[in-house]
């Protein structure tokens, strides 16, 4: 299932389960390791963070009410915004790797970018 696809199916079942289950998307902001990952691009393992970013997103977001859902959620983002985590290095597959590196080269990092220059539109 493509994100595009998977955004529409966030909002449909959050609407039609609205206060009984709450149904939310988790994206990573940067790559996670996964066997593929390293398969095809084994030069950035030492840039990209382990999967335990996703699972405490994961488990923050499953904590929340039923209200908090139809949301699209970065897991940086969230665990920053509703957990007040700041240091990220411990989710890096090499905590002394610069994340900036990949962060300049991938596209989630984007919207950081373009809060900064337009922050009346966020």
């Amino acid at each position: 299932m493509a994100k595009y696809n998977a955004s529409l199916c966030t909002i449909g079942m959050a609407h039609e389960f609205k206060g009984k289950i709450a149904v939310n998307s988790l994206w990573p902001q940067l790559p996670v390791w996964t066997p593929a990952v390293e398969y095809l691009m084994p030069k950035i393992k030492n840039l990209i963070r382990t999967a335990d970013i996703q699972s405490d997103a994961a488990y923050g977001i499953l904590s929340q009410s039923t209200n908090f859902s139809g949301q699209f959620l970065l897991d940086e983002a969230y665990l920053r915004d509703y957990h007040n985590i700041t240091d990220f290095t411990r989710y890096q597959m090499d905590p002394s790797a610069d994340p900036k590196t990949i962060r300049e080269k991938y596209f989630m990092d984007r919207y950081e970018r373009r809060k900064e220059s337009f922050p009346e539109y966020f």
